[in-house]
Order: C-alpha cells, then sequence, then structure tokens
C-alpha cells in the first residue's frame, strides 16, 4: 500500500489538532459555525495557491489566525486532493466536524472521564476516515477490520499520552476547564497504563509487530519534520 495514504491522513490530523489548540473556546465555536462554507470553499480549490489563499481569507474574515506552518497547510491539501480523486467528499467533511467538536467538548468537560470519552470520539473519527479511504481505495478486505480495531487502540494510547504530558500546559493555556481536578494526570497516566498493558494482552501478536514498526515509523517522521 502506498504509505502516503495514511501519511495525508496523520500529517493533516496533526496540524488540525494542534491549529485547534491555539484557539481560544470562543474561536472554536466561531470556526465551527463557519466550517461548512470554508469547506465547500476548499473542496472547489484547484491550486494550492488558491487553496492557501482561501485560508487566509477565511481566516481574515473571521478574526482567527493564519497557521505559520505553511508545509501542513499543504498536508490538508494533499489529503483533500486524495479524497477527492476517490469522491468522499462527505466522510472528509464529517471528519473535521467531528474533529473540531472534540476540541470544543474538551473545553466543557468538568470530570477526566469526560474527557477520556472524548479522547476516544478522536481516535474513532480518524479510524473511521482510514476505513473509508481503505475500502476506496483498495476495495473490502477482511484485514481491514482487525488491523484497524487495533489501530484504535493504539490511536487512544497515543492521545492519552500526549493529553498527560500537556495537562500542566493545557491548565496555562486555559485548554482544561477550572473545574477539572489536579488528579487529571494522575487518572490519565493510570489509565494510560492500564490501556498499553490490556491492548498488549488482548492482541499479543499485533502488538509484537506493530508497536516497534509505528514506533519507528512515528519518530522517524517526527524526526524529518
Amino acid at each position: 500500500m502506498d504509505h502516503d495514504l495514511f501519511n495525508h491522513l496523520g500529517l493533516a490530523s496533526c496540524f488540525m489538532d494542534q491549529y485547534l489548540d491555539e484557539l481560544t473556546y470562543e474561536q472554536q465555536v466561531n470556526f465551527r459555525s463557519y466550517y461548512t462554507e470554508l469547506y465547500e470553499s476548499l473542496w472547489e480549490c484547484v491550486s494550492y495557491e488558491q487553496f492557501y489563499e482561501s485560508i487566509k481569507n477565511f481566516i481574515a474574515n473571521h478574526a482567527l489566525f493564519l497557521p505559520s506552518n505553511a508545509l501542513r497547510v499543504s498536508e490538508v491539501y494533499a489529503l483533500i486532493a486524495y479524497c477527492k480523486s476517490l469522491g468522499i467528499k462527505e466522510d472528509l467533511k464529517n471528519f473535521g466536524y467531528e474533529i473540531i467538536s472534540c476540541a470544543i467538548a474538551k473545553h466543557k468537560a468538568i470530570k477526566s472521564t469526560e474527557i477520556r470519552s472524548i479522547l476516544v470520539s478522536e481516535g474513532e473519527a480518524v479510524l473511521q476516515l482510514l476505513n473509508v479511504l481503505l475500502t476506496n481505495a483498495y476495495g473490502e478486505n477482511p484485514t481491514f477490520s482487525n488491523t484497524l480495531n487495533y489501530l484504535k487502540h493504539l490511536e487512544h494510547i497515543l492521545n492519552l499520552g500526549d493529553d498527560t504530558l500537556d495537562v500542566k500546559q493545557d491548565k496555562i493555556r486555559g485548554k482544561l476547564n477550572k473545574a477539572v481536578s489536579w488528579t487529571h494526570r494522575i487518572y490519565l497516566a493510570k489509565y494510560l497504563f492500564v490501556k498499553i498493558i490490556k491492548t498488549i494482552a488482548q492482541h499479543p501478536m499485533k502488538s509484537a509487530y506493530y508497536f516497534p514498526v509505528l514506533s519507528f515509523y512515528y519518530f522517524n517522521k517526527t524526526r524529518l519534520r
């Protein structure tokens, strides 16, 4: 399989997540209210220059800010172009809306269990789109569902790890509700540890292969960028 399929989805998701993290709660709500308008205009773009200009104009008109990482913007363009070639407009649109909604829900959550559920929803949104990409590009394959089910666990582990490390910074930046308990990081770390152990125990063969392979791939790509 072409690794670009996974790269475009992963990097575009990462960009969206980082960009949403920089927005205040009010800006995120504003962004979501105009998301369909933006998405429709981006879908019609036929060049990267036109794509980037559309984003710049949208952000200027709605008092947001322009992402400085143009490379990641190009990854979003590449993902949309790929989805256009497969004709999966609505699936990609719903994916973006769900990611924005999860970011907004995080701001409103006051319990660690709520945040954990939101992280699960984030992972499910990514894997749902990946499933659509795979089946549209390669057809139905019985191995897809088993592997995607396992990757869903890895995606949740990755999200838990990120949020566990970023608790202090998220508090300072106002990304976490003030009502969230000081034990939030302990809760996430404990749940992360249990999740890793359960994933390995339930999927020993896949873990033996995917943990080292994907870890190497992840850190290799992170270093390159």
